[in-house]
């Protein structure tokens, strides 16, 4: 047999059926600096041991022929293999494989599918606590030095005596001194946290009486109350009569090693919000209930559930109630999948359904072994009823809708990623149908589908090859009938859908990545204009754009305005930005660094859908705003009679307090108009006045000398 003593590099043998995992943990072994042999069974393991003696063995469980367990079994029998480190590969919530490799000899664990930062660590942690311990076994005179350097600690119990002898180190551990422990095994187990005695016994049963090492993990309860988790390795000792005079242990407090591989996992596999399982831990366990469902000749389904309203809860109310909202629809979504409740309710499914929030407002749900299709749908309409219970009361009321889009496996596919693509198109087509309701997935759906990522494709060409364009909506100053600024709306007019709405091609671009670069083209583009204007001799006039929360949140934003208000030249007054009063409230630190940053660059600052939210006088008087926009509910209201109109006069005479400009959107008739102006509002803006032009029509209103008359500048 080959020695490793001398081995300028360590050899890891890697024993898995799967050609594809032999591969991948290759490469990170080998990343890692370790010489890697490959088995791809556990007879093939053996030979191959006794002809290398590699430093580390990693085991799949599921080999043919000879299995992992029975592999690990028989490595621990040959020459050189009690103490080689031995890491059992297991599914991710394989808790019986887990503790029968233990049982086995495995020296620790890794589920799949893993991650390799925890992969590389796991096996350099394993091969560099096997050093020590080779260490240790070889030269007792370094045995101080070498539990200082690894944080071990090690114990020798006594049978004939009952005497336990701690190192240094161990007392550490213990968390106790030399004069208040008993020196006793009793003394020990008194220190062991109660749900873990009884597996520590079995550990010191297997080495007093069955003369075999053993490896465990387990909880140390300090005298303090703190509680540290230590990995220990248990071997008898024996006498020349063949009987155990005494028992070895070596203890390593791994704590913070377990800490920091829970937090990686959950932080990983675990979604931080609602504490439910995302969309990578989601697709696993998908994958494997598919596969069982197609060996069992079974049906289950796919749901994705996804909230109707819930971009407008984020801007009237902000993103922590929208977070609120969030983890109260998980709860209730958690509540219609208790199995008794579920029986109650006719359904027939397998219990431990999986549900997982996906990404924003999105959730999935995996439905297994139903009796029918018709179980996805009895479910459906829990989750919906359960959802549309109002949230709150008397003014905080609200009421939750949604849409979930169904499909059905394996009669729609058994690919998850096909199945996940199926369900889309399918909460597509219920969202398209008014929401609050579900809708099994058809292949007439994948046309729409593909309709979809067919129009994301022409929007990245029609970015790329300047076929959007900007069109603007005048102000107008009630008091003197012109225009006072004008608000960049962007449009595209496709070659052959025609003039496809924002409302559509927006969300698409910021769902597509592309909407940073759409905002940065709106704020370059309007900054031209106004230079164009200028240079072409229009009497000048401020332009507005408006920022989605999405713009607000990029990093970047201040340097892309920075850079396009050049073109504007001495006067950047004359570009203005515009905010929702919710994406403000958010994160007010957050947006009052941002908004002094802007308004450090000289230009303006409006709160857009002013009255929305639920800010207070002292928090807007503390930012550098110059315009409000009052909420288009408020325009609304002018339509009734005069009592009704103490709020909007409210909020106009609250928008003057802070010494803002203030702008009612949305005014479309005559009555509005009076009103407002009776209430003291500034600008209107409106089909009143005028629809959203070209840039040239907006100079034609902006040079004519006629334009306050109406009739002669509207659209």
């Amino acid at each position: 047999m080959t020695s490793h003593i001398s081995r300028p590099q360590p050899i890891a043998l890697v024993a898995d059926d799967d050609l594809t995992v032999r591969l991948l943990t290759r490469q990170v072994l080998e990343q890692a600096g370790l010489l890697v042999e490959e088995a791809g069974s556990g007879d093939e393991a053996v030979a191959i041991f006794k002809r290398l003696a590699p430093d580390i063995v990693l085991l799949d469980v599921m080999m043919p022929g000879m299995d992992g367990f029975e592999t690990c079994h028989a490595l621990r029998h040959l020459p050189g293999g009690s103490h080689v480190p031995i890491l059992i590969m297991t599914g991710l919530d394989d808790v019986d494989s887990i503790e029968k490799a233990y049982d086995m000899g495995a020296t620790d664990f890794i589920s799949k599918p893993w991650q390799v930062l925890i992969l590389s660590n796991r096996v350099r942690y394993m091969l560099r606590t096997a050093r020590i311990m080779n260490a240790l076994r070889e030269s007792q005179t370094n045995l101080a030095r070498a539990q200082h350097l690894a944080g071990l600690g090690t114990w020798t119990w006594k049978v004939a005596t009952d005497q336990l002898t701690l190192s240094e180190e161990m007392y550490r551990i213990l968390g106790v001194s030399l004069g208040e422990f008993a020196n006793t095994w009793d003394g020990y187990m008194a220190l062991v946290h109660p749900e873990d005695e009884e597996l520590v016994r079995q550990s010191m049963g297997i080495s007093r009486y069955g003369q075999r090492t053993s490896s465990i993990d387990y909880r140390i309860r300090r005298p303090d109350g703190s509680e540290r988790i230590v990995t220990e390795h248990v071997e008898p000792v024996i006498d020349e009569q063949g009987l155990t005079c005494a028992v070895n242990g070596t203890v390593q407090d791994i704590t913070d090693r377990r800490m920091a591989e829970t937090q990686l996992f959950l932080s990983t596999y675990y979604d931080t919000l609602t504490n439910l399982p995302n969309q990578q831990l989601f697709k696993d366990r998908v994958g494997k209930t598919v596969l069982k469902a197609l060996e069992r000749q079974a049906i289950g389904a796919l749901l994705l559930v996804n909230m109707d309203q819930f971009r407008h809860i984020n801007d009237v109310h902000g993103m922590s109630r929208g977070d609120e909202v969030l983890k109260l629809m998980s709860d209730r979504l958690k509540e219609c999948l208790r199995k008794d409740d579920l029986i109650a309710s006719g359904v027939s499914i397998q219990a431990g359904s999986t549900l997982a929030r996906l990404v924003g407002d999105t959730f999935a749900l995996c439905l297994s072994d139903m009796s029918s299709e018709r179980d996805a749908a009895k479910v459906a309409r829990r989750l919906l009823a359960a959802l549309h219970r109002p949230i709150g009361e008397g003014d905080t009321h609200m009421v939750i809708t949604a849409s979930i889009g169904i499909t059905v496996f394996p009669q729609d596919g058994s690919d998850i990623d096909m199945l996940v693509k199926n369900a889309e198109s399918a909460l597509q087509s219920a969202k398209a149908k008014g929401g609050d309701r579900f809708e099994y997935f058809v292949k007439e759906m994948d046309a729409a589908a593909e309709d979809r990522q067919a129009l994301e494709q022409d929007l990245r060409h029609a970015m790329e090859h300047r076929e959007l364009a900007l069109h603007y909506q005048p102000q107008v100053d009630i008091k003197r009938w012109s225009i006072s600024a004008v608000e960049a709306f962007v449009r595209w007019h496709h070659p052959t859908r025609g003039i496809v709405p924002p409302s559509q091609f927006v969300p698409l671009a910021e769902g597509a990545g592309l909407g940073v670069a759409l905002g940065e083209w709106v704020i370059r583009t309007a900054c031209a204009q106004q230079k164009a204007w200028r240079l072409a001799g229009t009497p000048a006039i401020r332009v507005s754009v408006n920022l989605s929360d999405y713009h607000v949140r990029q990093q970047t934003l201040v340097e892309i305005i920075s850079l396009a208000v050049q073109d504007i030249g001495p006067t950047p007054d004359l570009f203005e930005v515009e905010l929702t009063e919710g994406a403000i409230m958010h994160d007010l630190a957050h947006s009052m660094k941002l908004l002094k940053r802007l308004k450090s660059l000289g230009i303006r600052i409006a709160v857009d859908d002013f009255g929305a939210g639920s800010s207070s006088l002292r928090e807007l008087s503390r930012l550098p705003i110059d315009t409000i926009k009052i909420a288009p509910s408020f325009v609304h209201h002018t339509v009734h009679p005069s009592s009704q109109n103490g709020i909007t006069a409210a909020v106009i005479g609250l928008g003057h307090g802070l010494r803002c400009r203030v702008v009612a959107k949305n005014v479309e008739t005559q009555q509005q108009l009076d009103v407002l102006r009776s209430l003291g509002c500034d600008d209107i803006q409106g089909h009143l006045y005028g629809a959203a032009e070209p840039a040239e029509r907006i100079a034609q209103m902006l040079t004519n000398k006629s334009q306050g008359s109406r009739r002669l500048t509207a659209a």
